[in-house]
């Protein structure tokens, strides 16, 4: 088992922000990769509640998986402070277009 923590920084000028702390552990194991989200917001917006609707819209953790070396598919997953997820298959073709493959909402397993 493989962990590593990542704190992640303002993308512009690469500077904490304390008062919006995020730190993401990732464990990698012989079967799972594991992202642990840790977000200091005292103001989360989510104004979605439905499985794969638009919630990028407002506040995400997001994971892009790709394990194909053309990088030209990928798994999109994101959670909502709500708990709504969005998990497609995305088919990258290329000049902007991205085909989007629906997976099934039962296949989140939760415990």
């Amino acid at each position: 088992m493989l962990k590593k923590r990542y704190e992640l920084k303002e993308n512009l000028t690469g500077k904490a922000i304390p008062e919006f702390k995020t730190v993401v552990d990732v464990t990698l194991t012989e079967t799972e990769i594991i992202f642990e989200f840790d977000c200091k917001n005292s103001q989360f917006y989510s104004a979605y509640s439905e499985y794969n609707a638009p919630i990028w819209e407002g506040d995400v953790c997001e994971a892009f998986l790709c394990t194909n070396t053309k990088k030209d598919w990928y798994y999109e997953v994101e959670i909502a402070p709500n708990n709504t997820v969005f998990l497609k298959h995305m088919d990258n073709k290329g000049c902007g277009v991205i085909d989007e493959y629906e997976i099934a909402e039962n296949f989140v397993k939760s415990e």
